[in-house]
Parts: C-alpha cells; structure tokens; sequence
C-alpha cells in the first residue's frame, strides 16, 4: 500500500499534465471571439477613491487619439466609430465599434464634464489646433515629449497636471487599419513617459 500511493499520484500528476497540454493546445489553435474588446485601461481615479492615500489621481481625463493608416476604408474607419465623451443623453454624434452609448465602459469625469475615455481623430486635430503643423503623429509625439524633457521639475511639486505639453499628450494613439465584424488590426501607442 505504501508503493501504491506515490505511483497513483505520479500517474494522476501524469493524466493531468496531459489534460492540460490538451486544453491549450486546443485554445492556440482556435480563434477566440471577444465581443467588446476592452484595450482602452482602467479609470483610476475611481480605483484611488476606494484605496485612499498611497494611489494618488489628481485627474481623471483619459484620450486617446485615433490615426486611420493610408489604405484605410471609409467603412472601416465608420465601422471603429466615433466617441467624443460627450454624455450619453445629448451626444448623437457616437457610432461604431467605439460607441459611448453601448459599446465602451465609460465613467463620468466631473474635471472635464465629459465621459472617459473619449477619442480624438489625430487628422482633424493636426488640422484645427495645429494648422496642419505636423506631417505625422509621430512628429507630435515627439516633439511633445521632447519639449516635457526639458521641464523643470521639484521633488515636493511633481504635479503637472496643468502644463501643456502633457494636456496635449494622450494615453494612448490608436492606429486603424481594418476593422469589421470579423477583423480588427491596429496599432497602439501607450504613453508610458510619464513625468509628472
């Protein structure tokens, strides 16, 4: 009986390795339908009203820019949508894949009076607040940092909620080349160069 025991688990560690090797295989060799894709993060100043001190979240406006690649349909750039944050009673300019009104989990933020997160298009922003200024997104990415590089900060004030550079800056740059029912392929930029 003692020799039984330590064989039986041996085999029983053995039939579920086996199970298991199976289960994954199973899952990389099949496509998996996610219904909401939900790439956009997490409102944390929510998250910092219920822990308190140690997370501190002074703002709770969350963007992202979206940019269409060169080849990008008109039917996918309607089928990705529009969001503006504006709230969900007033705003009917909210469509797609990205609609405020049933596809995207969106918190008030009472700084902006907007819901977040909201997108901004990259062409029509370059064309109204810049006047065309930057041949890229990218081009402003950089610039923007660069100029934040240069900022002067102190060790007891490190907020710079309020500087431009980073107002300008979004969470994130989304570019889309095809979206629809059965396919979304884009790019992310995540702004992680955080200085404040």
């Amino acid at each position: 009986m003692q020799m039984f025991i330590p064989v039986l688990g041996i085999m029983l560690t053995w039939l579920v390795g086996l199970a298991g090797i199976d289960d994954v295989s199973t899952l990389a060799n099949n496509p998996i339908f996610v219904p909401l894709p939900y790439f956009f993060g997490m409102d944390y100043k929510a998250l910092a009203n219920v822990i308190g001190k140690p997370l501190k979240v002074d703002n709770c406006d969350k963007w992202f820019y979206v940019d269409f690649g060169n080849d990008t349909t008109d039917e996918a750039k309607e089928y990705f949508g529009k969001n503006t944050g504006d709230p969900w009673v007033t705003n009917e300019n909210t469509y797609g894949m990205i609609n405020g009104k049933k596809n995207m989990i969106s918190s008030p933020c009472s700084d902006i009076n907007r819901l977040v997160p909201y997108f901004k298009d990259w062409h029509e922003e370059n064309e109204n607040e810049y006047g065309g200024k930057y041949p890229t997104i990218d081009h402003f990415l950089y610039e923007t940092i660069d100029n934040l590089q240069e900022t002067k900060m102190e060790y007891t004030e490190r907020n710079f909620d309020a500087n431009p550079d980073v107002m300008k800056l979004p969470d994130a740059v989304y570019t889309v080349y095809e979206a629809n029912s059965k396919v979304l392929k884009f790019d992310a930029r995540v702004n992680d160069a955080h200085y404040w």
